[in-house]
């Protein structure tokens, strides 16, 4: 059996939880018989090209990943290319499949590079979450609809947040070693005074809201690091909670860079033109990113469990960040 088939046969394999499951599956998709499915999983007979064409196409995968993944070109993905955003649901059933992809993956653990305040911890908080949906869709997808509205939370309709509250739950699930710095919502501030600046809140309560929104997203990250474990907003953590590892990097200057990491598979999405990302299963390159972040780690300062002071000092700097910028606006913005 030729490497590409059995790579590509294998991805398709993982993505069930019984074999059989994926063969009933493939007789359907390729039009083949049972038999024609085993004989190909076996390597008695060999995938014609229409065939690999429709399972890259079916799964998601890329053949040129399997074909040079040892090579020093990397190859990567782009979410913007495979499926234009048109839409806020395009986008966060996109991170669902991804996230329910992952959530597949056995002994799987995170490394997050993060930059600004993550999906994952915002889609909790429906205002704040809407807000940055909103950002999204007037300055980046540039949605004709949004273009002459003021900022409403009710424009991100209430589907759209429970699937994004579903991939809150996925991450949620699985251990993470993370990188922070005091950046962490330089963005989402600075998002709020430019709405500020162009007359698109109804009112300065809309502001105060949102900024009492990002304090209670700090209280609750302040919480998950303090225990070392991730847990829901409303809800203390589960028998078997996963382990929130997280670090003040106070040098290492990147993207936000999530590594999903395993003994049998790991990927790498980086952000590129947020919030677009690129992907890639590079194996070397993404065992070359692990080891740059076990690195960052071990010269990086502990915030959460015990670092007590340390993490005092570090989410209080953020909270006074929000409290100055809503400051600052009210003395700018006459509303």
């Amino acid at each position: 059996m030729s490497i590409l088939q059995q790579g590509l046969l294998n991805i398709v394999l993982n993505k069930f939880d019984k074999k059989s499951e994926a063969v009933s599956f493939l007789t359907s998709l390729l039009d083949i018989s049972a038999d024609g499915v085993y004989r190909r999983l076996r390597g008695d007979t060999i995938l014609s090209p229409e065939e690999i064409t429709i399972l890259a196409l079916e799964f998601k995968i890329s053949v040129d990943n399997l074909i040079n993944n040892n090579d020093e070109n990397l190859i990567f993905s782009f979410n913007a290319f495979d499926q234009p955003v048109t839409g806020f649901e395009v986008y966060i059933d996109q991170l669902l499949y991804t996230a329910k992809e992952i959530q597949k993956i056995e002994n799987v653990e995170l490394y997050y590079a993060v930059q600004e305040l993550s999906i994952f911890f915002l889609a909790s908080f429906p205002r704040i979450f809407a807000f940055r949906m909103f950002i999204y869709g007037l300055t980046y997808w540039k949605f004709d609809e949004l273009q002459d509205k003021n900022f409403n939370p009710d424009l991100v309709p209430e589907q759209v947040i429970e699937k994004a509250k579903e991939v809150v739950n996925i991450y949620n699930s699985i251990p993470s070693h993370e990188l922070w710095d005091l950046s962490l919502i330089d963005n989402t501030l600075n998002q709020i005074e430019y709405l500020a600046t162009i007359d698109r809140f109804e009112s300065i309560d809309q502001i105060r809201v949102l900024c009492d929104d990002l304090l209670e997203v700090i209280a609750y990250l302040r919480s998950m690091a303090k225990q070392g474990k991730k847990h829901p907003l409303d809800g203390n953590p589960n028998t078997n909670p996963a382990a929130f590892d997280l670090y003040y990097n106070e040098f290492a200057s990147t993207n936000d860079s999530l590594l999903i990491s395993s003994p049998e598979l790991k990927i790498l999405f980086t952000s590129f033109g947020s919030p677009d990302f690129l992907r890639t299963q590079n194996q070397k390159f993404c065992k070359h990113l692990e080891d740059w972040f076990k690195t960052i780690i071990s010269r990086s300062t502990s915030i959460s469990s015990h670092s007590e002071r340390k993490r005092d000092w570090f989410f209080k700097h953020l909270d006074k960040k929000i409290r100055n910028t809503l400051e600052k606006i009210e003395i700018l913005y006459d509303y």
